[in-house]
């Protein structure tokens, strides 16, 4: 089951909120002081130079590191490996090119932005009030597509949290946070907005105790949650204005009252005493079956957590066997089976036996169970989670000899079919209880220079199919027409099919379903838009492609060439390599 796991959120850092409540800022630097409890706390944040503070998405983004680390173990040092994909997840973004670059950009702000706490970050164990100053990531590496700097979906991170963010975790001053509903909130505002009122409810010095209503004068609340106000209460209540309308149109808060005038206006937020937190392992599935979250909460609230998971396994595996066969939609079988669970049978458990048969003699039971093999426990598995499990075994060993790239090559590996992930485990570990963890390291990475180097040769040799010394369609994935393999771009190409000028940006973005794809982009990176001069030479790829499901056009212009925009350099060359690998075997 794919689902978000129960998460955690540190207090002190969803409590002081180090994160401006805006979807878009351009301050480079802020500063906030107020007295809480006969304490004068302060806070600042400074940016780099070229950068912006912590805003919007960065928090989601913290929120998932948070758990990154303490999935981890809550390692002394802060160090967590993740691919960016499994990142991507762990935020609740959609696994695509645009939150792949998001990603990068706030990465980048919660490694630069240095912030300084005064008397307000918690010592839990010590009940004392201290002084601390970091970047949320002290260290921050990753692999890339190119020197650009973009992730793909190949990118590997490992990072390291900042001592004082992995010592709160570690000495336990956490709180639940409701991943799933924070996810489903629409704009990243609300969901900053959210996870500091999820922490203001709660006392600083008493976490098990929380209060259903909060009072804030406005100007201080903008200072909570770092909105530049000028001094004018108008600018944060605008501001604030659709998140809490979302959040009390989704049920966690009953009301939000404003009282006074100007300055000394005042915000009084009231919880909702029936706003019930649901598992997000339990919410996700009734989501896939098509249940609303709002209903969720209701059947939770009013026939609890565990009879709610039995009955979910229970109409899966009957729907599974084929003994319930769903007629209208799965929402509506899933809820009838909850409200008539008398109605339905339970999934067999084994052959019963009758009544009048005597009793099988009792057998000692086994104080353990069989161990699950190496590659029982790799069985099943996709191969991306499949490397992400090789990848946190491995850690175990071999943390302190993996390099970034190490971890980029083994993911590879694995998710590209190369290697078993239970060999190399099982060859791990015998290397590491051989004390030859350095030579199993190198063997690796020598591994991985000698595919590179059969991916050069495979591409030296594939050279001559793009000079048109193969006919047309013989032995290769590409192809074309008579007189087209080694052609070239014609003085001026029909726009027929396509409303937008050729070559321009908006030239077949999607709709139009003409032959040549979408736009032609130097080098492939996205960043110098243009077609080709005319007698560049043209070769037609009837490979398809990732975003327009037809053929389309690689054209060589001296030393540079041109991609459509869908293709990148890296897929291109894998779609050379499938071609000549089944050359060579045959295929085709």
């Amino acid at each position: 089951m794919n689902t978000l796991p129960r998460h955690l959120d540190d207090l002190n850092l969803s409590r002081l909120n180090l994160i401006v409540a805006l979807d878009q800022v351009e301050m480079q630097e802020w500063n906030v002081m107020y007295e809480t409890q006969e304490r004068i706390v302060r806070i600042s944040c400074t940016a780099s130079v070229k950068s912006t503070v912590l805003h919007g998405l960065d928090s989601d983004v913290s929120a998932a590191l948070t758990n990154l680390c303490i999935e981890a173990g809550m390692p002394e040092d802060g160090r967590v490996t993740v691919a960016a994909t499994s990142l991507l997840h762990l935020c609740g973004w959609h696994k695509s090119g645009k939150y792949l670059g998001l990603l990068r950009e706030c990465l980048e702000r919660l490694h630069q932005a240095n912030y300084t706490v005064s008397g307000g970050w918690r010592d839990h164990p010590n009940r004392r009030w201290t002084h601390a100053k970091f970047h949320f990531i002290e260290s921050l590496n990753f692999t890339t597509l190119d020197g650009v700097g973009l992730f793909d979906k190949r990118s590997m991170i490992v990072l390291r949290l900042a001592d004082d963010v992995v010592a709160s975790i570690r000495s336990g001053y956490v709180k639940p946070l409701d991943s799933e509903f924070m996810s489903s909130l629409s704009r990243p505002r609300t969901r900053v907005l959210y996870r500091v009122l999820d922490a203001a409810r709660i006392d600083p010095e008493d976490p098990h105790r929380q209060v259903d209503t909060l009072t804030f004068p406005i100007l201080a609340w903008g200072d909570q949650c770092k909105i530049p106000s000028d001094g004018q209460a108008w600018r944060v209540i605008r501001a604030l204005s659709a998140p809490h309308e979302e959040l009390v149109k989704r049920g966690y808060l009953a009301d939000v009252v404003l009282s006074g005038r100007g300055r000394d206006q005042t915000v009084r937020y009231e919880f909702a005493r029936d706003f019930t937190r649901v598992d997000p392992a339990l919410m996700r599935k009734f989501r896939e079956y098509g249940v609303a979250a709002g209903m969720v909460r209701k059947l939770v609230q009013e026939l609890g957590e565990v009879f709610l998971t039995d009955a979910v396994a229970r109409f899966t595996a009957l729907v599974a066997s084929g003994i319930l066969v769903v007629r209208k939609t799965k929402a509506a079988a899933l809820m009838h089976l909850i409200q008539h669970p008398d109605d339905y049978p339970y999934p067999a458990a084994g052959p019963a036996a009758s009544p009048g048969a005597p009793k099988a003699p009792r057998t000692v039971m086994e104080p353990l169970l069989a161990e699950p093999t190496v590659e029982e426990d790799f069985d099943g598995l996709p191969l991306d989670r499949a490397a992400e499990r090789l990848i946190r075994r491995l850690d175990l060993h071999y943390r302190k000899l993996f390099k970034v790239g190490d971890y980029d090559l083994l993911r590879f590996q694995v998710t590209s079919g190369q290697v078993s992930p239970a060999v190399l485990l099982k060859e791990g570990i015998a290397a590491a209880a051989a004390g030859r963890r350095e030579a199993f390291v190198e063997q690796l990475r020598q591994a991985g220079d000698s595919s590179r180097k059969a991916t050069e040769r495979t591409g030296r040799a594939f050279l001559p199919c793009l000079d048109g010394r193969l006919p047309a369609g013989q032995g290769t994935g590409w192809a074309a027409p008579a007189g087209r393999v080694g052609g070239t771009v014609p003085e001026r190409r029909g726009a027929a099919g396509c409303g937008a000028r050729a070559g321009s940006p908006a030239h077949c973005s999607g709709s139009c379903r003409r032959r040549d794809g979408p736009p032609l982009q130097e080098g492939g990176d996205g960043r110098a838009v243009r077609r080709p001069r005319a007698g560049a030479r043209e070769w037609i790829v009837r490979s398809p492609c990732p975003r327009q499901r037809h053929t389309f056009s690689v054209y060589a212009d001296g030393s540079k060439l041109f991609l459509p925009s869908g293709i990148l350099p890296f897929q291109l060359c894998k779609i050379i390599i499938a071609s000549v690998s089944a050359t060579h075997r045959g295929d085709r």
